[in-house]
């Protein structure tokens, strides 16, 4: 290359850039996983843990529920009924089977 010529541009960072800080082998990222604490359901759990207060709550659903509240309606009969089976369509790209050519992956193999 002529000596007139520059370098010009962005050539990216050496690769030592940030390598005192990776994440050695087997080190987690995250060791302690997601919390664990559940602030709304502890509340409602330490509210209703009273026999007396989940009686009132219990009785304010099911009174909405006979008002003509959709969704108080719907949490009372998913408690009795259990929820509706929802209807699963697994299919190809034309909605026919989904078909595996496993003679592919045979081929493939024997080029490695």
């Amino acid at each position: 290359m002529p000596e007139s010529k520059r370098k010009t541009g962005f050539r990216g960072p050496s690769p030592e850039v940030g390598k005192a800080t990776q994440f050695k082998p087997g080190q987690s990222g995250n060791p302690g996983g997601r919390p664990k604490e559940t602030p709304i359901t502890d509340a409602l759990r330490q509210a209703l843990s009273d026999p007396a207060e989940l009686e009132r709550f219990i009785s304010a659903v099911i009174k909405k529920a006979k008002k003509g509240d959709v969704k108080a309606f719907q949490a009372v009969s998913d408690r009795i009924e259990g929820k509706p089976a929802q209807a699963l369509n697994l299919g190809g790209a034309d909605g026919g089977p989904i078909v595996f050519r496993l003679e592919r992956i045979g081929k493939a193999e024997e080029r490695t």
